[in-house]
């Protein structure tokens, strides 16, 4: 039975994928330097910035590009439909939740003020602000399954809902159980392919409150 619910933020709570792509076209533009393709960026969307950085422009000191990103991001980042509801949903059901994100604590905070969302709803933040590791290494799952622990929580009564192979991989690694939401770059056929099942493959996270029933009666049976 699943106990605890570890959301990722970047395309799973927050719709932010495509204009960050844009973003980095647009800084890519400014800089005079090759202008990857939208999809490339968004591929690489729920990494820390410097390493999507270095993975686009091994070449670019980071500190460069951040400095002129700074002048020209996005102010804002919609919250997918039903985000709230869900998150106020679980709540009511007992579930411990949490987050895990690439972002920074201060950004973390900025962008759910922005969007709506009570950061006091999660009981546990990883970010890279507190955590040495970053997805998909597993490693970046220890201080919360250390906190699962403490509340009798197992990995696999823990499930991580993310967007992004570096998710899958991180969250699997680490012996969580795990569902994507399709609201970011990464196609179902991707999923399917990496060997996540079809059932835990969902179009948005208004799917959510169903899959966790149907992964309980399995449970049960």
């Amino acid at each position: 039975m699943i106990k605890a619910i570890i959301f990722d933020v970047d395309d799973t709570l927050i719709d932010s994928g495509k204009a960050m792509a844009k973003t980095y076209i647009k800084v890519a533009r400014n800089l005079d330097i090759r202008i990857p393709e939208e999809l490339e960026v968004a591929k690489l969307n729920g990494l820390p910035g410097p390493k999507m950085v270095e993975t686009l422009w091994p070449n670019l000191d980071h500190k460069v590009f951040k400095q002129e990103y700074s002048k020209v991001r996005a102010s804002r980042y919609d919250v997918f439909p039903s985000v709230k509801e869900v998150i106020d949903s679980l709540k009511k059901k007992s579930y411990l939740l949490g987050i895990l994100t690439s972002r920074k604590l201060l950004t973390l905070e900025e962008r759910f003020s922005q969007a709506g969302i009570d950061i006091k709803n999660f009981e546990f933040l990883t970010t890279t602000s507190n955590s040495s590791y970053h997805k998909p290494d597993p490693r970046v799952f220890d201080s919360l399954k250390a906190h699962l622990r403490k509340n009798g929580i197992s990995g696999q009564e823990a499930l991580y809902v993310g967007d992004s192979m570096y998710d899958f991989e991180a969250a699997t690694r680490a012996g969580l159980s795990f569902v994507c939401v399709l609201q970011g770059a990464w196609t179902k056929e991707e999923f399917l392919q990496a060997g996540l099942r079809s059932a835990s493959i969902l179009k948005s996270l208004r799917d959510l409150p169903i899959v966790l029933e149907a992964m309980d009666g399995e449970n049960l049976s």
